[in-house]
């Protein structure tokens, strides 16, 4: 969680992470959540996460890219082998 901070803070645009499958990454959110990480990455980066859901993955997809074309930057945490990772 450390580590993608600091890549936020480094890196201007876009970030993608990918997570092994939907329950780690959700496993590791909810840690992240609780050590505050989440709102530490949100203080640089917009952050969008891919769901299982086709819709309402491709909207969040739209507006990572939104993000990172108008310099706000954002983070996508998303699976390997996922919708997302099929569309970049």
């Amino acid at each position: 969680g450390t580590m993608m901070v600091e890549l936020c803070r480094t890196i201007p645009d876009g970030i993608v992470a990918f997570f092994t499958s939907y329950s780690y990454m959700e496993s590791i959110i909810s840690e992240w959540d609780g050590m505050g990480i989440m709102r530490q990455l949100t203080k640089t980066k917009l952050v969008f996460i891919e769901t299982k859901d086709v819709v309402e993955t491709t909207l969040a997809l739209e507006n990572f890219r939104r993000a990172c074309d108008s310099g706000r930057g954002a983070v996508f945490l998303s699976v390997a082998r996922g919708k997302v990772s099929e569309g970049i």
